[in-house]
């Protein structure tokens, strides 16, 4: 934890030269050893300029949290010889949490409690990210009269406001400037503007406040608790609503509860905080709590992170996230942690904090209802054109401490203590706040409201951070990508333009098309994405392919369809070249020479190809319409949407419905069993692998292998990494029983994720979609991936062998093809061995960005399947 600075009296001669140190970075003539520095114009470019100055002249670090905005030449001095108790600090913090006796409400029932009804309202930190968006909420959102609690700096208030109005473009005639200071007593206002406020004030909006994730709360105490403290005291002298703007970090305490609500007190575990941000905001929320005790009606909103505008783009260049990924991008590493990238754009905080203000709750946790993981940021960052890796959190650390002590610029320079220190358990505070360590905090209620009043959050999808990165750029916070860009050109819509002009195509106008090819006319159709959102790989392949694909659901004549729009193969393969090159160098390059031998290769006109000719109609969903336009780069079909009766990527199935699917399964394979020399002639066929193809794959199988190893301990023992090695040097042993048995068209991702079974006829029968990787190969590689997904770990061994011969029968009795029994058996093995080295090591691959949460059972079944082959490889 960082403590406060001591009360030890500095020598003169170092007051001298910090003075002229402070002078020297703020360009005057001379500083005063007691007035507040960012009072002379001190900034955040500023304090990393004098730390380094400070440093340099004494020879010693300066403390990360010792320049703030309250920070003067003695306290600075202060700092760079401290030596506190952590007691001491927490001492202080329960006492500022006593609220004053003299703070006593006065009830002015005609006074609103809503933001939104309001006549007159106080907003702090105007200045601010926050502030700014939430000045605009206000002036779009209500009719109020907006007062706006200013410092004068070398600007002064009102031309520091005109500025703001002028950036923000937004009407200022309802907005009025007052003077004041929150680092000061009773917020640095004048007698008479207190007096006047005091008489006409409905609300407080507080989002004032210094943000900093290394100062410590000494150094934060006066603008974060102080000023709070001030302002409860205005607003209980005018019977004024309160609003404050804490933070969601106030709920990770290492102290506290492992599952969190709004009613969490936050004081009551503050010697769990690790930063001093966290702690002020905790101390200040209590003396809100203590307030609205004594009548006061008060309410407090706690944002988790706030990323940048989700329609512009404008973003904070000094907010942890964009610092982050500056950093990350400098040092072309990014941490390796299991982080939760939970970040709300910050229009989307404001204009929930303006909707929330009239609900019955008092405070609201704003949480993204759909975070993402750190990881896929960091995926995110190479797919756009930044050659970053993820290393370990140590290594990385290690990194930046190297890199920020001798490069002045470094993005991550100011932050350094809390990325490297540790705190008394041991970890850092980045390392605390990993899903493992830190507590659950429960939104639901929070969103609940929000959603009643009418409000929404942003998706943190790819066309978000889209324009965060084009903004980043755009503002020079980022170089522009070095190598080439991974965009491509838009394809151009189904009916040939005739300027030729390229266009995005609009899902809704392709759903509309193909209506009206399968002959459904109908007034209205209503189109919404039904599955994107489920795969980072997907989401991310819609977003290089720059066209709207995915799975849709679509609307029209009082019926259900699905759309499925695919992109170009070549976007999948450039979005799995990008995930490997972000967990590995060797596994980055491995996957460059030999990805597109994976199966995805021409996908895009392969499913679209299999849906057109009908062969296999009896067990896929009908086909209303297709679109095949290679010019364009269109590929789209149109299927009913089918009501399963069993399916599900997690569940395990009964016997009966697994007889089913398997009878189902050998009358797929049945149909071109024989006929393998007409199934080449087909333009859609996908790459069809023999023993030498896979042999010569092993540097890949390898890299996956090692990258694996881990996720495949854990889930299915320590002997799986070892047993997944030897079958990668076996590979000619094993994979010639797959050429050995009769060939034919599999469908080579069939899982519960892509099959089902639905009702017809009053019976159950297979359905399967998802058609992209079919090829041709051994009809044991559906059964074996079957078999995994939906048997249990301790699934019988008599029960297995009697669904090896139920396929081989139906085979049989469908294709009159004759499969020895012995080669049958050879070919299940030889399947599991390639389902392992090929399809689940590249789960986990997509496992280390977005957590596949079937995959530790998974593999539990296959290690069971697999003791019951009698093969060499087991050997």
């Amino acid at each position: 934890m960082t403590v406060a600075a001591s009360t030890s009296t500095p020598e003169p001669e170092q007051l001298r030269l910090v003075a002229a140190l402070a002078a020297q970075s703020l360009r005057l003539p001379s500083v005063s050893f007691d007035v507040p520095l960012a009072r002379l114009g001190l900034d955040s470019l500023g304090c990393m300029e004098l730390a380094a100055r400070i440093e340099e002249a004494v020879g010693c670090a300066v403390p990360a949290d010792a320049i703030s905005e309250s920070a003067t030449v003695r306290s600075l001095c202060e700092a760079l010889g401290r030596d506190e108790r952590v007691d001491e600090a927490l001492s202080r913090m329960r006492a500022d949490a006593m609220l004053p006796e003299d703070i006593l409400p006065v009830r002015r029932s005609a006074r609103t409690a809503s933001l939104i009804d309001a006549q007159t309202i106080l907003l702090t930190g105007v200045t601010g990210f926050l502030g700014a968006a939430l000045l605009r909420a206000l002036v779009d959102r209500t009719s109020a009269r907006i007062v706006c609690l200013i410092r004068s700096t070398r600007e002064d208030a009102a031309s520091r406001m005109q500025r703001l109005t002028r950036e923000l473009g937004i009407d200022a005639r309802r907005i009025e400037v007052v003077d004041g200071d929150l680092t000061l007593p009773e917020a640095g206002l004048r007698r008479a503007a207190w007096s006047a406020l005091r008489g006409r004030l409905d609300s407080i909006c507080h989002a004032g406040a210094s943000i900093s994730w290394v100062r410590a709360y000494d150094s934060l105490r006066n603008v974060n608790v102080i000023a709070t403290r001030e302002l409860l005291r205005l607003a209980s002298e005018a019977g004024a609503s309160f609003h404050f703007v804490s933070s969601l970090g106030v709920c990770y305490s290492t102290q506290g509860p492992r599952s969190i609500d709004e009613s969490f007190e936050s004081l009551d575990h503050i010697d769990g905080l690790h930063f001093g941000y966290a702690q002020s905001k905790a101390v200040a929320e209590a003396l809100v709590t203590q307030a609205a005790a004594r009548g006061l009606r008060a309410k407090i909103y706690r944002p988790t992170i706030i990323s940048g505008d989700s329609v512009s783009g404008r973003f904070n260049p000094d907010d942890l996230l964009s610092m982050l990924i500056a950093g990350c991008v400098r040092m072309k590493t990014a941490p390796d942690l299991d982080w939760l990238l939970d970040a709300i754009p910050v229009d989307c905080v404001a204009d929930a904090i303006v909707r929330l203000s009239g609900a019955r709750s008092s405070t609201f946790h704003l949480s993204h209802p759909r975070p993402r993981h750190w990881r896929e940021c960091a995926l995110w960052m190479r797919l756009y054109g930044y050659d970053v890796r993820l290393v370990p959190y140590r290594d990385w650390a290690e990194q930046l401490g190297n890199d920020a002590a001798i490069d002045i610029g470094h993005p991550l320079r100011a932050l350094r203590s809390f990325f490297l220190d540790r705190t008394r358990e041991g970890w850092s505070v980045p390392e605390l706040h990993e899903t493992g360590r830190r507590a659950r905090v429960d939104a639901a209620r929070s969103l609940r409201s929000l959603s009643r009043a009418g409000g929404r959050i942003a998706p943190l999808d790819a066309a978000l951070m889209d324009r965060y990165f084009s903004a980043f750029v755009r503002h020079g916070h980022l170089r522009a990508p070095v190598g080439p860009t991974v965009r491509l050109k838009p394809t151009v819509r189904l009916k040939p333009d005739t300027a030729n002009v390229p266009v995005k195509p609009d899902a809704t106008e392709i759903a509309r098309e193909l209506l009206t090819r399968a002959g459904i006319r109908a007034p209205g159709v209503s189109v919404v994405d039904w599955g994107t959102e489920n795969s980072i790989i997907s989401e991310l392949t819609a977003w290089r392919s720059r066209s709207s694909t995915g799975v849709f659901l679509v609307r029209a004549d009082e019926r259900e369809f699905i759309l499925k729009v695919k992109p170009h193969s070549r976007d999948a393969i450039a979005v799995g070249a990008a995930l490997a090159g972000l967990c590995g160098a060797d596994l980055g390059v491995a996957y460059e020479q030999w990805g597109s031998a994976l199966g995805v290769d021409r996908g895009h006109a392969r499913e679209i190809g299999i849906y057109k000719d009908g062969s296999l109609s009896a067990y896929m969903p009908q086909v209303f319409a297709t679109a095949s336009d290679p010019r364009g780069g269109l590929w789209a079909v149109l299927l009913e949407r089918v009501a399963f009766k069993s399916r599900g990527e997690t569940s395990v199935w009964q016997p009966r419905d697994v007889d089913i699917a398997i009878d189902g399964l050998a009358a797929l394979h049945a149909q071109w069993i024989g006929r393998t020399d007409e199934l080449r002639r087909r333009p859609w066929v996908g790459p069809i692998r023999r023993t030498s193809d896979v042999t010569r794959m092993a540097p890949l199988w390898r890299a996956l292998a090692e990258h694996a190893a881990p996720l495949f301990a854990a889930s299915a023992g320590p002997s799986l990494p070892a047993l997944h090695r030897r079958i990668i040097d076996r590979i000619p042993i094993w994979r010639a029983a797959a050429d050995a048995v009769p060939q034919t068209l599999v469908h080579s991702d069939f899982n519960p994720r892509n099959v089902g079974l639905r009702e017809q006829d009053g019976a159950r029968r297979l359905c399967a979609f998802d058609w992209e990787l079919a090829t041709i190969g051994s009809p044991a590689r559906d059964l074996a991936e079957f078999l995994c997904f939906v048997c249990p770990p301790a699934v019988p061994s008599g029960r297995v062998e009697r669904w090896l011969e139920r396929h081989r029968a139906g085979l049989t009795r469908e294709s009159g093809a004759s499969i020895d029994r012995s080669a049958w058996h050879a070919a299940f093995g030889s399947a599991l061995c390639e389902l392992l080295i090929d399809r689940l090591a590249v789960y986990a691959l997509v496992h280390r960005v977005k957590p596949q949460t079937f995959l530790p059972r998974v593999l539990q079944t296959w290690m069971a399947l697999f003791r019951m082959v009698d093969d060499a490889v087991a050997s």
